[in-house]
């Protein structure tokens, strides 16, 4: 989410248009959906009639992504595009894949540059990856 929220803020740089925002927080686990809300409750009326883009950090098996997209577009958004800073490569198909990416990443642990390890390390200006086990 810490990408997201340096992605988006950028966004409202580049676009003098007015620009409304809402975070939300959620994690998934063996299939198992969680969204939880981050700053605040997601209203997701306030979507109706509306294109919204969802920007996340990782798109990684991608369950999260595709439940946030199917509430969204259940609350009647006209359109709804997911925007992910990193795809990873997970050698499987996902339920969901993002309309714009930023980099392409093997199937390995990555952290830094807002994700981080066991809590630590997101603060790294780079992505690095946790060695492979021989």
């Amino acid at each position: 989410m810490f990408v997201a929220l340096a992605l988006v803020g950028e966004a409202g740089h580049a676009d003098p248009s007015p620009l409304a925002q809402q975070f939300e927080a959620g994690h998934a686990h063996r299939h198992a959906v969680a969204v939880a809300t981050g700053l605040g409750r997601l209203q997701y009326e306030a979507v109706a009639g509306r294109v919204v883009l969802v920007v996340d950090d990782i798109l990684d098996e991608g369950y999260t992504l595709a439940e946030i997209r199917t509430r969204i577009l259940a609350a009647g958004a006209r359109r709804c595009y997911c925007a992910v800073f990193a795809d990873k490569d997970i050698g499987r198909s996902k339920p969901i894949a993002a309309d714009f990416i930023g980099v392409k990443l093997p199937n390995r642990y990555v952290f830094g540059f807002g994700m981080d390890i066991n809590g630590a390390w997101r603060n790294l200006p780079g992505i690095y990856a946790v060695k492979q086990r021989c």
